[in-house]
């Protein structure tokens, strides 16, 4: 199970996110507990499983930083590295594959704004990189949902007036069914 310290542990959220951490049951009866407490890991979006024995966490901000990269093994926790988009990417899904990252970046609403809080947005621009970093590119307008079992991304347009569609993305094209094995639902 994974957990955010001072979000998922504190049921009234009258404290901050200060690290998170992973608890495994074995035999229905032991607790192992692998945490990492730091003041800047982990916001009230918490840490996300990124494929197997792999967790993404997002850094406190101000200002922005790129969230982080563990690796769970034996011996606990181990730090990979950040993420290889922009922190102000804040908005970001992994594909089931694992070979690509969708991230929308935010903006600033307004450029004479007076703290750093004072009013951020979606800027509206979904981008495609490979996990690695490499090929960052503007995919689409629009905002960013999540990925589907088939490997398209749910969209929607700018305004979000229009229904999530699923985006094809090698060809662009906008669709509403999901693959299941043969069968397409419709």
């Amino acid at each position: 199970m994974l957990y955010t310290i001072g979000a998922s542990t504190d049921p009234y959220w009258d404290s901050s996110p200060n690290g998170f951490g992973v608890a495994r049951i074995r035999n229905s009866r032991f607790v192992r507990v692998a945490e990492s407490r730091s003041q800047r890991l982990g916001s009230f979006d918490g840490a996300e499983w990124l494929g197997p024995r792999r967790i993404v966490v997002p850094q406190s901000a101000p200002p922005f930083r790129r969230p982080v990269i563990f690796r769970l093994d034996r011996s606990g926790l181990v730090r990979q590295g950040n993420v290889p988009f922009p922190a102000r990417d804040t908005t970001f899904a992994y594909s089931p594959d694992g070979k690509s990252i969708a991230s929308e970046p935010i903006e600033p609403c307004k450029s004479t704004q007076d703290t750093v809080w004072e009013c951020y947005r979606q800027t509206g621009e979904i981008y495609l990189q490979r996990t690695e970093g490499s090929g960052r590119r503007l995919l689409t307008r629009g905002h960013l949902d999540t990925w589907t079992p088939d490997g398209r991304l749910l969209v929607t347009n700018v305004s979000y007036n229009k229904p999530y569609a699923a985006l094809d993305t090698e060809t662009g094209e906008r669709g509403v069914g999901l693959v299941v094995g043969d069968v397409r639902d419709q």
